[in-house]
Formats: structure tokens, sequence, C-alpha cells
């Protein structure tokens, strides 16, 4: 029965012994369903008037593919069988309404991507035109890779009961409520828990505002896990306005350990490359990710493994740390000679005075390479003046102990 589809159509549709009633907008799956497969949402948009149930019994995959919407104004409930919301793939719930797992799979196959991420490529749960939903799972499955979870409401994504989860990587809890209160995900489950959580993000964004800094709620939330614990890494999210946000006081936990550490976050680089020119070289790099971060310094050493030597005069900043948690940096090394090997280094450094070092990276300047371009109006960049006196190039100075 695979690819069979499910189209707007009216009256009663037989799809290899699933019965589908579809009179009226409505969708019902009988008790009867045997039928295995997949049956596919069809057309750009179906809409269902009542509850969308896939009872005991079912074995078959109810899918939502890319570029379709399931509209499912009376909520959801799968009792068997799986649901599954691909990339590009939307369901929309009617406001009040439940998602309902108490047994059978909830699976969403979106891309498991770095931040910052594409909304695009995920499987999507959001509202229908206004108000919140609510997710409960109290038994089943519940597998989400590459997803975007809106407008939930103030029980957040709700993990309970036996429910297993096999893993929770490349998604996104956006437009939360701002209220007291309120737990964006909550692990009250005995069921499995992957001990990590990857490239996760608490996004309240132009929906709703980020809670005011005393307000009480919470990222994490659990009454008892079977002492599991869960921790989040690569995780990123528009709650920190405020420098005094401590992840810690955002999760409350019986039972269970939650794992929220900002040293997990602190900055994230997604590109570092060298390219060299005509008595220069050009170091870039991008950053997914700022949290309590400080700055970065550049190191330069004629030698891959010893020798390195710091050129940067002053620390290397984020100028739009106000308005952006990450950015796009250029340093461009002009005190260099052509036809010389140089190998660099970047040095991040958090405001706990955390250090790590990237690299190294090697480049060696030439004529023909002739001039850089000039750099974007959106880069942050640097530069090491020729005849600065740094190692290496027109000068000399002692190497940096350890680099």
């Amino acid at each position: 029965m695979a690819g069979d589809r499910i189209a707007e159509a009216p009256g009663e549709l037989d799809l290899a012994g699933i019965a589908v009633g579809h009179g009226n907008d409505a969708l019902a799956f009988q008790e009867s369903v045997q039928g295995g497969g997949t049956v596919d949402v069809g057309s750009a948009t179906l809409t269902v008037s009542s509850l969308i149930s896939m009872p005991g019994g079912s074995n078959f995959t109810f899918s939502v593919p890319s570029s379709k919407t399931l509209v499912a104004t009376a909520g959801i409930t799968v009792t068997a069988g799986t649901l599954s919301v691909g990339s590009g793939g939307v369901v929309q719930l009617g406001s009040g309404q439940t998602v309902t797992l108490n047994g059978g799979t909830i699976a969403t196959t979106g891309t498991n991507d770095v931040y910052p991420q594409s909304l695009s490529n995920k499987g999507t749960f959001t509202r229908q035109s206004s108000g919140t939903w609510n997710f409960t799972a109290t038994s089943g499955t519940l597998n989400l890779v590459g997803f975007v979870f809106e407008w939930l409401g103030t029980s957040g994504l709700n993990i309970g009961g036996t429910t297993n989860v096999t893993q929770i990587n490349g998604g996104q809890l956006r437009s939360l409520p701002n209220s007291a209160g309120m737990r964006a995900i909550q692990f009250n489950t005995t069921g499995s828990l992957p001990s990590t959580i990857s490239n996760f993000g608490w996004y309240w964004g132009s929906g709703n505002s980020v809670p005011a800094e005393g307000t009480s709620y919470f990222l994490g939330f659990s009454s008892g896990c079977g002492n599991q614990t869960v921790s989040f890494d690569q995780w990123f999210g528009d709650f920190w306005p405020y420098t005094s946000t401590n992840t810690d006081a955002k999760i409350s936990e019986t039972n269970c350990n939650i794992v929220i550490d900002k040293a997990n976050s602190p900055v994230s680089l997604t590109e570092f490359k060298s390219t060299p020119y005509n008595g220069q070289v050009v170091l870039e790099w991008t950053t997914g990710l700022e949290w309590y971060h400080k700055g970065f310094n550049i190191y330069r050493s004629l030698s891959p493994s010893t020798g390195y030597t710091q050129i940067n005069a002053e620390l290397i900043r984020n100028d739009l740390f106000n308005t952006n948690m990450h950015g796009t940096y250029a340093f461009i090394d002009q005190d260099v000679v052509n036809n010389t090997t140089y190998y660099y280094k970047l040095e991040d450094i958090s405001t706990t005075e955390e250090r790590t070092l990237h690299g190294p990276l090697s480049a060696t300047p030439q004529v023909a390479f002739g001039a850089p371009p000039p750099p974007l109006a959106s880069t942050i960049v640097s530069n090491n003046p020729s005849g600065s006196q740094s190692s290496g190039g027109g000068g000399s100075q002692n190497a940096t102990p350890g680099i």
C-alpha cells in the first residue's frame, strides 16, 4: 500500500483495507485498520474537522510529506501505527487541541542541522490560526529529527508515562508561552531517554516576547525519569537578553538529571578557513552561537606545531552582540612575505576564561593571487598591518607559551 494518497475528495476511499471516511472533510481511521504500508497526504492542504485517530491494531504509517499540510482542527491521537512528518511537512492543530501519543510512534524526519538552523527542512507542528495546542505522550515511541514545534501551551512538549524517546535532535521549540510556570520540555517518563539531545533550541521569536528576567519558567522539567541523565549539547535560544540568566535556574528536576550547561554552548564554530593573496592572508570564521563569550585571538607561526605568536593587537569582539549571538569574522594578515608558508590558530575565550584553540590552518601568499575582495558589510573585520613586528612577518616577537 506504499504510496497511497489521501486527497481532498468527498465520499469514502478504500485504500488496501484501510477505510478512510472523508465526507465533509472528516477523516476517521476505523478500528479495522490492518492494511500496513504508508498513506500519504496527497493534496497541498488536507483539512480534517474530526479527531484523527490511529487506534489499536493500526500497523501503517500516516505520512505528511514535504510541501504538504495536514490541518487537524480536532487534534490527533496515535495509539498504534506511525504518524510521520517529513522535511517540509506541516501539521496544524486547532486552538486548544492535543496531539496524544499513547502507543505507536510519532516521528519527524527533517534535517539535523547546527545553529543557525533552516526552518524549511523541518517537520513542523504548529497552530491552525490562533491560540495554542498541546502535546502529551503517555506511551509509545517518540523519534524527533529535524523538527519545529510552534505555539505549544504552558505544558510544552510533555513526555510522560512509559514513553520511549529514541532521539530529539536538530530542532526548535518556537513561539513558546512567556507566562510563569511554563515548562518547555518535560521528561516525566519511566521509558528510555537519549543521553544527549543535540542542536536543540528554545525560541520565543517575534510571536511571543521573551519572558521577563524575574519570570519563573523552565526550559527543562521533570517530576521523575527513573534517574536518567539527559544532556543538551550545541543548544541555543533567544532567552538571553539578560546577562544574569542562569540556565541552572531554568531547570526543575526530581529523580532526573537534566543538563543544560553553558559550557556546552559557549561558541559553536561552523567555519574556519585561510586564503592567501598577494602579500596578505585572510582568515575567515563563522560562529553558530556565542554564549558568555569574550572574544578571539589569532596566533601565527612558521611551524605547524610550535612557535605560535599572537598577532592581533586587541581582542577580536562581536560588535553586534547585542542583536546577534553569532557572527562572521575576517582577519587580514598584511605582515607576511610572499612564497612563505604561515600557520594559524584561532583561540576563542569565554567570560569564564575558558580557552579553546582551533586549527592550525596554513597559507602561502603569492604575487599571482592578487588582492582580496572587499568583505561583506556584515563581516567583523580586524587586521595585522605590514611592519607590525609580529613573528614570522616583517619582525620578530617572543612565542606565546603553550601555543
